[in-house]
């Protein structure tokens, strides 16, 4: 099998079993849900450190000037994301180590960016529901989506420049 047949793949196969895995109520229960409590509380803390004024409760987040609510939910937490980008770096030829380190920056990338957004979107919310809408369905799923190929484009030139020629002869011709 070619290199990049067999690239092609494993990154279905990832993408499949990583997804299987979120959606299993023991993970979602004991992994997905407290992630999604983590990230609500780093946003709103965030909001808190710079003056926004919020109150954070499990998955949302208030603002205690006006009320205004935003609710992280399981497609809001980034990890979607993660998961396509992890079966990516995973399928890559190259060094485990490598893709270890692949794997960690490419997370935070999209879970930083995704904070940023949680953020924005509170904000944007309390001034306008209608800009609110179009940043949360449009704006930034393009944002996290070019975030997501910045990261992993800057990884592959990083683990290129590292590889060595016999690791990535043995991916190619296996």
């Amino acid at each position: 099998m070619q290199g990049t047949t067999r690239s092609l793949l494993l990154f279905g196969l990832y993408v499949l079993v990583g997804f299987a895995i979120e959606v299993m109520p023991f993970v979602d229960r004991n992994f997905v849900a407290p992630f999604i409590h983590a990230i609500t509380a780093v946003s709103g803390g965030l909001i808190d450190l710079f003056g926004g004024a919020a109150t954070v409760t499990i998955d949302v987040i208030q603002s205690r000037a006006n009320g205004f609510a935003v609710k992280v939910d399981n497609g809001c937490s980034g990890l979607e994301a993660v998961i396509l980008i992890c079966a990516a770096v995973l399928a890559f030829p190259t060094t485990w180590k490598l893709r270890a380190l692949g794997v960690l920056f490419c997370s935070f990338a999209i879970l930083g960016m995704n904070i940023i957004r949680i953020v924005s979107l509170f904000y944007i919310g309390q001034y306008s529901m209608k800009w609110f809408e179009w940043a949360h369905l449009y704006a930034w799923d393009v944002l996290i989506m070019v975030d997501g190929l910045v990261a992993i484009l800057l990884w592959i030139r990083y683990a290129l420049a590292r590889t060595p020629a016999s690791a990535s002869a043995d991916a190619r011709n296996p």
